[in-house]
């Protein structure tokens, strides 16, 4: 009898599907998956303060402006921001809590393409907002964003947690 239940057992096991996988019920992060963030803002030399628009796992945008559930803070670990256009090739800006007094990240491109991860992290607790310049406000960088042909794609990654 013992034979039958080992026999039993293997068929179990070896009919199993290998490939089938359970999703985790937490990230890397220790958080849920949900809480993951990715804004992004197109922008064009010298506009206004720009909101982020949040984009879904399905890569669409969730229709308006990106705003925090209410409660929660914005931890921001990485940037990315690239620049299309026909003459310049870099991206100078700052992204900012909206009326805030100090920038809280900065960025500088200077070639097509840069990336910045933050290790600890960059709070916020409002919806971020990204100025990019045209160049006029740093006379050295003559060749940057040029204010016609040219925007720059500006993009936040991070993770929703509670404000307690």
């Amino acid at each position: 009898m013992k034979w039958f239940a080992v026999v039993t057992i293997l068929a179990v096991l070896a009919s199993r599907d290998v490939s089938a996988q359970t999703p985790q019920a937490t990230t890397h992060l220790g958080g849920k998956a949900s809480a993951l963030v990715n804004l992004q803002v197109q922008v064009t030399a010298d506009t206004d303060w720009q909101p982020f628009q949040r984009i879904l796992p399905d890569g669409t945008d969730a229709p308006g402006d990106f705003t925090l559930p209410q409660g929660s803070l914005l931890v921001v670990t990485d940037l990315d921001v690239w620049t299309w256009g026909a003459y310049c090739k870099s991206a100078k800006g700052w992204i900012a809590v909206p009326n805030g007094q100090v920038p809280q990240i900065t960025f500088d491109s200077r070639e097509y393409a840069a990336h910045q991860s933050f290790l600890g992290g960059v709070v916020f607790s409002a919806p971020p907002v990204v100025y990019v310049g045209s160049g006029s406000e740093y006379p050295e960088y003559t060749n940057w964003l040029c204010p016609y042909q040219q925007f720059a794609f500006v993009t936040l990654r991070g993770y929703l947690v509670a404000d307690e």
